[in-house]
């Protein structure tokens, strides 16, 4: 009996870990750009398949779950990583512990920074990181895009 009580409790709480993909963009955004894997989720005990010597920080303020997707277009790629922290003081804590002497911007979410490399932001109880890892105007821009569909995605769920 047991056993069918934690089966149904199981199944139950799965389509709550996948909530987390409809903050990601889908393929066409940035226009031209998709996704040529399905997005991976690490939850709490397997984040230190993501990060390992990272993941501590993370679940000391609170870490949830992550979604992460890799956009393409041709030989350019961009990493979206979604934190789901257990609430907005989690995600706030991370950003600042990630943040910690660049100089902040409004752009996205509720505090931002952004570089030639990574933007990475905080909005309610979610840690966000847009990363490339060549330089360019349009991965720049591309970035930039990715970086607004998750904002507004977010705002949209806490609507």
């Amino acid at each position: 009996m047991l056993y069918l009580i934690l089966a149904a409790a199981a199944l139950l709480a799965a389509p709550a870990d996948e909530d987390i993909f409809t903050l990601l963009p889908g393929n066409g955004v940035p226009e031209g750009w998709g996704l040529p894997e399905t997005p991976q989720l690490f939850p709490r005990e397997a984040l230190f398949n993501h990060i390992n010597g990272g993941a501590e920080l993370y679940l000391q303020y609170g870490f949830d779950r992550l979604a992460l997707a890799d956009y393409e277009k041709g030989s350019l790629d961009v990493r979206v990583e979604i934190y789901k922290m257990n609430d907005a003081e989690a995600a706030a804590g991370i950003f600042a512990e990630n943040s910690k002497g660049v100089e902040k911007s409004d752009k996205f979410g509720i505090a931002c920074t952004l570089d030639q490399y990574q933007i990475i932001f905080h909005r309610d109880r979610y840690y966000v990181s847009v990363t490339c890892y060549e330089p360019s105007e349009e991965l720049q821009a591309a970035m930039e895009t990715l970086a607004a569909a998750v904002d507004e995605a977010i705002n949209k769920e806490n609507r």
